[in-house]
């Protein structure tokens, strides 16, 4: 038998908020299923993979436009087109790394070391948000640099 779930019930279980689930449903995202004779509506199983799989997609950095594309594909399975978007938006991600690190090189004080990911798990937590926050502001301060340069050539 399958498992049904209330809207309340199948947010909990997915992490996500009842209003994100209303939200999809009216971007067409997820299907709002019909109400039974004075009852709520009930969710089974395969709404609660749907959900799980949009939030997914959207940690991986597709946009609610593109989920939608790739949803749609689920219908008449097409494994090609789905591998083209996937990897197109994986060469997006791509750049935006290599962006990052061209932008981390130009910046005063760069050190690859610092780059590098620290090997025990505790300590990857620890210095990640430091040197995600490290990074950040050399970013910026490369960036307020470069155009206070361009402000006194001009």
């Amino acid at each position: 038998m399958q498992q049904s779930y209330t809207i309340g019930q199948l947010a909990a279980e997915a992490g996500v908020n009842v209003e994100t689930v209303r939200y999809y449903q009216r971007r067409r995202l997820f299907p709002k299923p019909k109400r039974a004779l004075g009852r709520a509506r009930r969710y089974g199983s395969g709404e609660l993979v749907r959900l799980r799989f949009i939030k997914c997609a959207q940690r991986l950095g597709f946009t609610l436009r593109e989920i939608d594309d790739l949803l749609e594909l689920l219908e008449p399975v097409s494994c090609g087109k789905t591998r083209t978007i996937a990897a197109a938006k994986l060469q997006q991600v791509d750049e935006r790394i290599r962006s990052c690190k061209r932008c981390a090189r130009s910046s005063p004080g760069y050190s690859p070391r610092a780059m590098r990911t620290p090997t025990s798990p505790a300590a990857r937590s620890s210095s990640a948000s430091l040197n995600r926050t490290s990074f950040e502001s050399r970013c910026v301060s490369s960036a307020v640099a470069r155009a206070t340069r361009r402000a006194r050539l001009r």
